[in-house]
């Protein structure tokens, strides 16, 4: 019980810090007015960072900002990602003290973190949430599909739940969003439900699931071997997702083979 509260407190104090108390540089928090607002929560892969700004400005034609949400716990990699960022133009928020460290609980608390201080702060028209290893390939328009449908992105399903993964989505900003919004992994009714699904209660159970158009999605061989997060990746619609870009499971690098893929579309 008392680790749960220190836990628990630990979440508030990082949920609650501002902007302006994290190192951030290529935008003025005081002064920040996007229309449609992009993060992604990156964790200490420049390599992947690198690839999916390339690929973001070459086939995503709406007009957008890119903010670059760095959950690292390398400080080299860090580094390079915050070169990165500063390179290609985007606003780069460093984001240090999760007290979760690695795993689904660290991502989940960033991105809480970037749904109150980020998007409830700047309110912007639309705004979304991307994995830092997943990538267009295929030019992608995602403004007319949120005006006509509020939500888009890789579908989740926990039956009876679903939800979209929070590495592959977007929304219209609503009146369904509010700050008591959780983006984090938890339970419904004894269903445990990834990253994203405790959104089920205050946003998706509001739509209609008929309604709505979901990207196909199937994997492909990237290298020989039978593992998923090492050997294969997935194609959702317009995107490529490479699995594994921290390497939280511990595997072979594949970097080069990665690359070579990316480069058929940079």
């Amino acid at each position: 019980m008392i680790k749960r509260f220190l836990i628990e407190r630990k979440e508030r104090l990082f949920r609650n810090k501002k902007a302006e108390t994290c190192e951030f540089q290529g935008f003025d928090p005081a002064n920040f007015h996007p229309s449609f607002l992009i993060i992604t929560i990156t964790f200490s892969n420049n390599n992947v960072v690198r690839n999916q700004v390339q690929l973001m400005d070459k086939y995503i034609e709406d007009k957008f900002t890119h903010l670059i949400l760095d959950n690292s716990d390398i400080e080299a990699e860090s580094k390079k990602i915050k070169e990165t960022a500063a390179k290609f133009n985007r606003p780069y928020i460093r984001l240090t003290g999760n007290p979760h460290g690695r795993g689904s609980n660290s991502h989940g608390l960033a991105l809480n973190w970037a749904y109150q201080q980020l998007v409830l702060r700047f309110r912007p028209a639309y705004f979304g949430f991307l994995d830092h290893d997943i990538y267009p390939v295929k030019t992608e328009k995602i403004i007319p599909m949120l005006d006509q449908q509020s939500i888009f992105g890789h579908l989740q399903e926990r039956k009876p739940y679903w939800y979209l993964w929070p590495g592959l989505c977007f929304f219209k900003m609503t009146e369904l969003f509010s700050a008591s919004s959780n983006l984090a992994a938890g339970q419904i009714e004894s269903i445990n439900l990834d990253t994203g699904g405790m959104l089920y209660k205050s946003v998706y159970s509001k739509l209609n699931f008929k309604d709505i158009f979901f990207p196909p999605q199937h994997y492909e061989r990237l290298r020989e071997g039978n593992l998923t997060q090492s050997d294969q990746v997935e194609y959702i619609g317009n995107w490529i997702h490479s699995f594994n870009g921290s390497y939280w499971i511990k595997i072979k690098d594949k970097e080069n083979e990665l690359q070579n893929l990316i480069n058929k579309y940079l």
